[in-house]
């Protein structure tokens, strides 16, 4: 499968009123089973971009104060055969996820298993990179996943600040200039870094 163009959803053409339901039926049918609230209903706005790639998907979501419910669902979804990398790209979070808490500042990341439910909280407007990548491959190169489930992965040092480093970067440089041949590559690097 070659990488296609980007695909860009906003609320700002929806009325304020309907932004909330929306974007949640935006966020189904892009990522999966989650229910997204916020406390600021009247002043909800969120974006997302989508970029998929030869074997996984680099997705951009934003928005004002949120917390997200992922709730797994029996029915059968793409997503039921990927891991997820969410990388905090502006803003913080809280993620908790198979009974561990990950507090997520910048550049810090942590790996989910959409088969599992999660939360993330964020009171403020935040952005973060969602990585989605194959099962198959990542249980191949990293054997048991299990510990790193939930866990909050430091992009400011050890090994966490490479792959932080390169995803945050290349997507900085994807929505500023989008480059088909050179997204490509992206995939590969990805793989080779985790």
């Amino acid at each position: 499968m070659r990488a296609q163009s980007l695909t860009h959803f906003t609320t700002n053409a929806v009325p304020t009123a309907r932004r909330l339901a929306f974007w949640n039926d935006i966020a189904n049918d892009a990522l999966g089973p989650m229910v997204v609230d916020s406390r600021h209903r009247d002043h909800f706005d969120a974006r997302m971009t989508r970029l998929p790639l030869i074997d996984c998907e680099i997705d951009s979501a934003w928005s004002s104060g949120a917390t997200v419910r992922w709730r797994p669902t029996t029915r059968p979804l793409e997503h039921r055969d990927t891991i997820q990398l969410e990388f905090q790209f502006t803003g913080a979070s809280v993620t908790r996820h198979c009974g561990r808490k990950a507090e997520l500042k910048p550049g810090d990341f942590v790996m989910m298993d959409p088969l599992q439910p999660f939360t993330v909280m964020f009171n403020d407007p935040a952005e973060a990179i969602i990585v989605q990548m194959p099962r198959a491959t990542l249980l191949e190169r990293l054997g048991d996943i299990a510990p790193f489930l939930g866990v909050r992965i430091a992009g400011n040092q050890g090994a966490g600040a490479m792959l932080s480093t390169f995803v945050l970067g290349m997507w900085s440089r994807v929505s500023r200039q989008f480059d088909m041949a050179w997204a490509e590559t992206v995939n590969d690097v990805l793989f080779s870094l985790v």
